[in-house]
């Protein structure tokens, strides 16, 4: 009978010969590469692009976009003697390009060709599209082939180049 009874301590004490087994150590973590962030998807709307960095600055019958000292990105200027406007965008193309402008209210292809190290396309100064860009809500876009799309404010220089050379 005290076998009986011992028996159950018998277990208990044979359970604590056995060896213990540790777990092995776990191996460090890598943390994967960070990817760069992908930059934001282009807005859905025109007028939501961030404007192109830059300011009008006026002289003449010319207003130019761009840079403080540096080459003007775009330009507008009065040919008061052929009664037009030249719209100058910089950039190249072997040959002529298409040169499309997006107003709030309108937008249109112009044929530009290239004249130095700029592509231009020209408007009689009556030309509602002039109208259109001065007053497009605050902004305008000018979009050219195989070139970078600009997003351009509509100050007060743009209208003073279509008004002087009314």
């Amino acid at each position: 009978m005290i076998l009986k009874r011992l028996a159950p301590f018998g277990l208990f004490a044979l359970a604590a010969c056995v060896s213990q087994t540790t777990p092995p150590p776990t191996p460090p973590t890598h943390k994967p590469a960070e990817r760069p962030t992908p930059p934001p998807p282009p807005p859905a709307n025109w007028m939501d692009a961030p404007r192109t960095p830059g300011d009008w600055s006026y002289q003449q019958g010319r207003a130019t976009y761009g840079r403080p000292g540096g080459a003007p990105l775009f330009t507008l200027a009065c040919e008061r003697q052929a009664g037009r406007i030249t719209l100058a965008r910089a950039g190249s193309a072997p040959s002529r390009a298409a040169m499309r402008i997006l107003t709030e209210t309108t937008s249109r292809t112009l044929d530009a060709a290239p004249s130095g190290a700029n592509l231009a396309a020209a408007l009689p100064v009556r030309d509602p599209l002039l109208d259109a860009m001065a007053f497009s809500k605050g902004r305008f876009a000018v979009e050219t082939s195989g070139l970078p799309t600009l997003y351009l404010p509509s100050w007060i220089e743009v209208s003073r180049v279509i008004e002087d050379c009314r």
